[in-house]
């Protein structure tokens, strides 16, 4: 087996860093654990990141690249079918990455959050079909719900249409 590049190894220690921190929390979780859950030393681990919040950081920032690609993915589109794209790529990260709604709950009072809030505006601007008060809450509940949904649902593709299909009908995307 090829041993893995230092790019690969770091985004390994991201994703088990944000799985953990997602389903047992920031504090809960230690650098021993996330090691321990990749069979690599600690040092090794703060090797690629010197700290616990040097990794949620990290994990914090993949998080808003990933929203970013789905914003600037349908800046070419345009309309509902923008918006529908953006919901279904929205919820394949929900899935995919099911600790970023916990996530978001427990990094409030860390500097990287402002990059992920930055690219959730844009993801609901994109969204919002019109500038009224009642599209904006239709946008967060669809967020919010689609990431909720993911931390408990069954992964399969009846699971991930009925996700796609509630959030396109609470905001009001035609197909």
């Amino acid at each position: 087996m090829p041993r893995q590049t230092q790019e690969q190894l770091s985004a390994e220690i991201v994703a088990i860093a944000g799985r953990l921190f997602g389903s047992q929390g920031y504090g809960a979780t230690s650098v021993q654990q996330i090691a321990d859950a990749m069979g690599y030393s600690k040092a090794a681990v703060l090797y690629h990141f010197p700290s616990k919040d040097a990794l949620l950081g990290a994990v914090l920032r993949e998080a808003a690249a990933r929203i970013t690609e789905i914003v600037d993915d349908d800046a070419a589109r345009s309309g509902d079918d923008a918006r529908r794209h953006a919901v279904e790529r929205y919820v394949d990260l929900a899935l995919t990455r099911s600790e970023l709604g916990a996530l978001l709950d427990l990094s409030g009072r860390h500097a990287e959050l402002h990059a992920l809030a930055e690219a959730g505006m844009r993801l609901r601007e994109l969204l919002r079909a019109d500038d009224g008060q009642d599209a904006g809450v239709r946008v967060d509940i669809a967020l919010w719900g689609v990431m909720f949904t993911a931390r408990f649902a069954d992964k399969h593709d009846a699971v991930r249409a009925a996700m796609v299909r509630a959030a396109a009908d609470l905001l009001d995307i035609k197909d």
